[in-house]
């Protein structure tokens, strides 16, 4: 464990990251307990899907508060994967005015987390921290 230098920045990205997962495995137990609701997915998908964002999420928190070499990566393609689901899951599901009319403040707020996160990982403080090579 590398508690000793790490970077603010990596603490305060884990706790974002354990605040995603917390809200994904809310999504998880909640949708076990649905009551049969008119819903254009299957509860078990939302329940899946809770489960496996959270899941990635507590795993992905734990490599970056240890400074895991594996953790800037699994930010990197798990956060691109989350939004690659999140889009497709809102074009094919999402049938309401409201998000019919909201969509381009959500794709705004895909890109400005996505910039977040390549951002944060590439502070040479954090590169350091993960033991990246810096000359890239």
């Amino acid at each position: 464990m590398k508690s000793t230098n790490r970077p603010r920045i990596v603490t305060w990205m884990t706790a974002g990251v354990l605040t995603f997962a917390i809200v994904q495995l809310t999504r998880f137990i909640l949708a076990l307990g649905l009551p049969s609701l008119p819903l254009t997915v299957p509860p078990w998908y939302l329940a899946l899907s809770g489960a496996f964002w959270g899941m990635l999420a507590l795993i992905a928190a734990f490599g970056l508060i240890r400074g895991s070499l594996w953790a800037p990566a699994l930010m990197r393609w798990g956060s691109a994967a989350f939004a690659t689901w999140f889009w497709t899951d809102w074009f094919l599901f999402i049938r309401s005015d409201y998000a019919r009319g909201s969509w381009p403040f959500n794709l705004g707020c895909t890109i400005v987390a996505l910039s977040v996160i390549v951002w944060l990982l590439h502070r040479p403080a954090v590169r350091r921290y993960f033991g990246e090579r810096q000359d890239e």
